[in-house]
């Protein structure tokens, strides 16, 4: 497979502890779809572009305009990604990597046609939970588990590690999705209805993206397939799972007074998502 025939992505964005690992696990269960761990590697790109000498540097010196550029970086990334598709025998490939929250500008520069995303959102008082469960060590106060991942690291050094902070958190990188994006080029699910009607939601992403719903047969083998691991990118409590449920949908209402520091701006975009917060 040429990179010529190699499809434009779909990127799959959402915050961390939104259940996008649930997501690419179904996902890549489809029998086009491909859909492997994050990738992490095209959050390094666009520093180029941003230090104030390299464009100027490869104008004068290789003759390289910004267009050049990103065209080469095109063809990189393709190769990669067709690389991967071939081994698979797949045709389509959704990148799932959540710190790519603030890439799409720079992505639409990348792919200027046929680019696609699928956005996931989750509860922010269930998904603060969940993200101080998961990254912070419940042994030393204000150690970060993860402590490679910066984004983070930035975040929980400007704002703290408690659930307020968390919900910042959630709330500048859902913002950032969703202030990015039009409504025709992204299809946008909710957490909560994906556990509780995962054939309904998986069928609304296939649509969307104009692939053949296979979305019954996903659900069934989702965790009996073999899915490629993600190492420290990933949830491994996935490999444990056998079935989706919707078990920690609402833990957040058994702590009901500590979401009284949060932000205003917080409960004004659950509730545009749908989301009581009282």
């Amino acid at each position: 497979m040429p990179n010529s025939e190699v499809r434009p992505p779909a990127y799959l964005m959402g915050c961390h502890r939104s259940g996008t690992t649930l997501l690419r696990f179904l996902l890549d269960s489809h029998t086009d779809i491909c859909c492997p761990p994050e990738t992490k590697f095209l959050a390094s790109f666009p520093e180029l572009l941003r230090y104030p000498q390299a464009l100027e540097g490869l104008r004068v010196s290789l003759d390289c305009s910004r267009t050049d550029y990103l065209r080469a970086l095109r063809e990189l990334v393709l190769g990669l990604y067709g690389k991967r598709l071939r081994q698979l025998n797949k045709t389509l490939l959704i990148d799932k990597t959540p710190n790519y929250f603030d890439l799409v500008p720079f992505l639409r520069e990348l792919f200027p046609e046929g680019l696609r995303f699928i956005v996931l959102v989750r509860h922010p008082f269930d998904c603060a939970l969940s993200l101080k469960g998961y990254f912070c060590d419940e042994r030393t106060p204000g150690k970060l588990v993860y402590e490679d991942d910066r984004e983070i690291n930035a975040h929980v050094s400007r704002f703290g590690s408690e659930l307020a902070g968390w919900c910042l958190y959630w709330l500048n990188v859902n913002r950032v999705i969703l202030d990015s994006l039009a409504q025709d080029e992204m299809v946008l699910l909710r957490y909560e209805d994906l556990v509780r009607d995962p054939s309904a939601n998986i069928s609304k992403v296939l649509r969307f993206l104009n692939e053949t719903d296979q979305s019954d047969e996903i659900v069934v083998r989702a965790f009996s397939s073999s899915h490629l691991a993600g190492g420290d990118f990933e949830d491994k409590k996935i490999r444990k799972t056998s079935g989706i449920h919707d078990a920690s949908v609402g833990a957040w209402k058994k702590y009901r007074g500590a979401w009284r520091e949060c932000p205003p701006e917080v409960a004004a975009l659950a509730a545009r998502l749908g989301y009581e917060v009282e």
